[in-house]
């Protein structure tokens, strides 16, 4: 059987004669966890943070259509060069669209599997803005406005206006604050 009051009468006797020693030792413990609850809260909440930025932001699955060379190339057609050993520099893709062939279909089979929370079609373009003499690059995207409020956190963006206000107008533009000044 243990006598705590052994146990504890030592340690009040080492606890109180090395007052300078203990009280050291507790600041020390006490300022450790006190780094270590605020480093943690600070790495959850950048965590989040960029999450919010990043998953939020951006799709994803991205389908696209993507344009590859020719298997067949213009000297392959002729048959003096059929057996011989042919460098090609430069091949040029064939003739093809970017747009995803029987897309819609593609879409709406998206929608009805469970797993899928979401799916929009998105038109990208890669533009110039004129602004006198000064051209600027940029990237044109349409999207469907209130799909896309509802997969992410789009609104949280949305400065002056809202999407409803956007769907309403044929003409409507959302710009970002750097084009916008």
């Amino acid at each position: 059987m243990t006598n705590w009051s052994v146990i504890i009468g030592i340690a009040k006797t080492h606890l109180l004669t090395k007052m300078k020693s203990t009280v050291t030792a507790a600041l020390g413990v006490t300022f450790g966890i006190g780094a270590y609850i605020t480093m943690a809260g600070f790495m959850t909440g950048l965590n989040n943070l960029l999450d919010g930025l990043v998953l939020n932001r951006i799709p994803h699955v991205r389908l696209y259509n993507e344009i590859e060379p020719s298997k067949k190339q213009p000297v392959s057609v002729y048959a003096d060069f059929k057996d011989a050993f042919n460098v090609i520099n430069s091949i040029k893709p064939k003739e093809s669209e970017k747009k995803i062939h029987n897309a819609l279909p593609i879409l709406e089979y998206l929608k009805t599997q469970d797993a899928v929370k979401g799916a929009t079609p998105q038109l990208q373009a890669q533009i110039f803005y004129l602004s006198g003499s000064i051209e600027l690059g940029g990237m044109l995207i349409g999207a469907d406005i209130m799909e896309e409020t509802r997969l992410s956190n789009f609104n949280d963006y949305i400065v002056k206006g809202s999407p409803e206000a956007l769907r309403n107008n044929a003409n409507g533009i959302l710009l970002g604050a750097g084009l916008g000044r």
